[in-house]
């Protein structure tokens, strides 16, 4: 799986305004409530002001399918708007927002 999560306002073509970071957890979907190391399966920290952040993951390396993370962005510095992307080669790949 590979999420690119990209911050809506800019400064230059690879500047953004705030520092912005990207995690994702292995908590059975379930909203995370803080950064859990233990089942954090991917991440693009430390945060950084680039526009764009991108993390990958394999997700049969850590449990049987059915499959279901929690992706969690956000920005450090200022609220932002942004879009996240996820990109699967399974086809059956579903994405809700909690």
């Amino acid at each position: 799986m590979f999420v690119k999560l990209t911050q809506s306002s800019r400064i230059s073509s690879f500047q953004g305004h705030s520092h912005i970071f990207l995690m994702a957890f292995a908590n059975q979907g379930k909203r995370a409530r803080g950064p859990d190391r233990p089942k954090m399966v991917a991440s693009s920290l430390p945060p950084t002001n680039y526009v764009s952040v991108t993390t990958e993951f394999f997700a049969d390396q850590f449990y049987m399918p059915p499959y279901a993370f929690t992706l969690v962005a956000g920005a450090v510095d200022s609220p932002v708007d942004f879009t996240l992307r996820v990109y699967s080669t399974d086809r059956n790949m579903r994405v809700s927002k909690i």
